[in-house]
């Protein structure tokens, strides 16, 4: 019986369908199939994606050797374990999958291509034993053989080997054991077979003024003059010999300063041979009897035993020669400048505002004053500061300080030192409007005083020679 159903059809219970097929046709399908139990049970897409989902489907499978390309393994493809040369392959299985097994087939030496000349058959021997000369051996395990030959007459060809030294004619030493040395014995060509006729001297005998000198053989006979006896020796070849001669240098004798007065003197031989002791020598000379010496004026030294010497005291003026002297010196005369003399001066003294070269004046009345400044006297005797705008302070007397005070030196003539002054050098120098100052620029002003001071010398230093007349300035 079939059943042809046009339009859909709804079964509310279970078709069974026996001996028969459910063929769909067209784009027809089964739904709605519940999820399978049994291997016979029909099953949905659903249900078989979720099945296979992250199973293997071989794309992922790669297949890599210690040479050549990687290779993919797709499904149903066969990767093949192909043994090489003495290597064998074989499958088999266990729990969970497939194995292979990979088997090293080489049994012996001979299968290796450096293995030629090897071989793997066993021996029988049983024993090792020591023979003549060796020690050791055995019978199991591994032995050892030991050589005891310990020197050469043990050997079948030792025969002839030295055993000992000894020594002969002319020759000591020896031995039979360990290093030995010969030494010759031989000191003279007597003791030689070809020495026939040579001389051995047992040494020579030197005789002298006093004494005498054994030489032995090979010895050397020195001639020594002696520096302290002034004798000189001089060698020289002569033939089949030699000469040697002997001088005395009086020149040449050694300083004694432990000579006494009973001690000999050689004299030159120029006048022959002669000697004589100090004590004579010094009886020839003249006698005195000083027992001191007194340095005089002018003199230092002097003594009263031994050597003394006088030196002339560089304090003291001479009256002749050159002298620098140090120091005041106070004369109770006149000093007197005689005819073609002079007195220099240095137009450069000692670099400070104290020190001048001239005519100083130590004043007999005390006046503060400060070193350096230009003054004019005073009525009642005392200082104070030059000024081109007062006659007082213009035409008196004028000096430079050259101290604290008046009493220490006031300079009325000559040069002093002024650091960096400014001044036109060789230009005259006024007194200034400036109390106590000097200046290049001549007063103006009216009822002021123009006065020369002096002259500025070089950078640091002034030749102070006030002009004894001056001009009053009326405008």
């Amino acid at each position: 019986m079939a059943i042809k159903l046009i339009n859909d059809a709804v079964i509310s219970g279970d078709l069974t369908v026996s001996g028969g097929d459910i063929v769909l046709g067209g784009t027809g399908r089964i739904q709605g199939i519940d999820t399978v139990s049994s291997t016979t049970d029909a099953a949905n897409k659903a249900y078989v994606d979720s099945a296979v989902a992250g199973k293997d489907n071989y794309n992922r499978w790669k297949v890599q050797a210690d040479t050549g390309s990687v290779f993919n393994v797709t499904s149903d493809t066969n990767v093949d374990f192909i043994g090489g040369t003495n290597i064998s392959t074989s499958t088999g299985t266990q729990a969970g999958g497939l194995v292979v097994t990979i088997n090293n087939d080489i049994t012996n030496n001979n299968q290796l291509t450096n293995g030629a000349g090897y071989t793997t058959n066993v021996g029988d021997i049983t024993a090792v034993t020591a023979g003549t000369g060796m020690s050791g051996g055995g019978t199991s395990g591994s032995v050892t053989l030991n050589c005891t030959i310990t020197n050469n007459n043990q050997l079948t060809n030792g025969a002839g080997y030295i055993t000992g030294v000894t020594a002969g004619v002319g020759l000591s030493g020896g031995g039979t054991s360990g290093t030995v040395t010969l030494n010759n014995t031989i000191t003279n060509n007597n003791q030689l077979t070809n020495g026939a006729g040579y001389t051995t001297y047992s040494g020579w005998t030197a005789s002298a003024d006093s004494g005498s000198a054994s030489v032995d053989s090979g010895g050397t006979l020195i001639f020594d003059g002696g520096t302290q006896q002034g004798i000189t020796t001089l060698a020289n070849n002569s033939g089949s010999g030699g000469t040697i001669s002997f001088s005395l240098d009086i020149g040449n004798l050694a300083v004694d300063t432990g000579v006494q007065t009973s001690d000999f003197l050689a004299l030159d031989s120029s006048i022959g041979t002669r000697k004589a002791t100090i004590a004579t020598i010094l009886a020839l000379a003249p006698q005195g009897d000083i027992t001191n010496v007194s340095a005089g004026d002018g003199l230092s030294g002097g003594g009263s035993s031994g050597s003394v010497s006088l030196a002339v005291d560089s304090t003291v003026v001479r009256t002749t020669g050159n002298q620098t002297i140090g120091g005041n010196k106070t004369f109770t005369n006149d000093i007197i400048v005689g005819a073609g003399s002079s007195v220099i001066l240095d137009d450069q003294p000692t670099a400070s505002t104290s020190t001048g070269n001239g005519f100083v004046v130590n004043w007999s009345v005390s006046t503060s004053v400060t070193a350096g400044t230009a003054y004019v006297v005073k009525t009642d005797g005392g200082w104070t500061t030059t000024d081109a705008d007062s006659e007082a302070k213009s035409t008196a007397m004028a000096a430079i300080a050259l101290g604290s005070n008046a009493t220490a030196g006031m300079l009325l003539q000559g040069f002093f030192y002024k650091a960096s002054h400014g001044f036109n050098i060789g230009e005259p120098l006024f007194i200034s409007n400036t109390a106590g100052a000097l200046t290049n620029t001549r007063p103006s002003g009216n009822n002021d005083y123009v006065r020369i001071m002096g002259y500025a010398t070089s950078t640091n230093y002034i030749y102070f020679d006030p002009d004894k007349t001056w001009v009053k300035v009326t405008t």
